[in-house]
């Protein structure tokens, strides 16, 4: 059975994706797992979508990825970016990145959402 750690990351630059995917290709050498970017022009609306998606669905990723998501010097260029961590059907975590530090915040009340 597999344990599925799906990311959404919203608004990043292609450099902090950049870093993020080295990481990934030097710590998870087995399954070569990386971030993708997602085609935007199939969005729905009428209106064109103003930032980048990257997203990925890994298979037992190590918490230090999830630790790199939290932490502010990962993210040189993502000013107002968005991170949702869906751990393992079991929890969710969003975090928003002002370019200094990582404010993690989730959409019920502050806490980790479960289900």
């Amino acid at each position: 059975m597999s344990y599925i750690t799906s990311v959404l990351i919203q608004g990043a630059h292609q450099k902090d994706i950049d870093k993020l995917n080295a990481w990934l290709l030097e710590n998870d050498e087995a399954r070569q797992q990386q971030f993708r970017q997602i085609n935007m022009d199939e969005a729905g609306g009428t209106k064109y979508y103003v930032v980048d998606v990257w997203a990925a669905a890994f298979n037992y990723i190590s918490g230090d990825l999830i630790s790199m998501l939290r932490d502010p010097d990962t993210w040189e260029h993502a000013l107002l970016s968005v991170a949702v961590v869906i751990d393992g059907e079991e929890s969710m975590e969003v975090f928003c990145f002002d370019g200094s530090e990582a404010n993690g915040f989730s959409p019920v009340g502050g806490q980790e959402v479960r289900w």
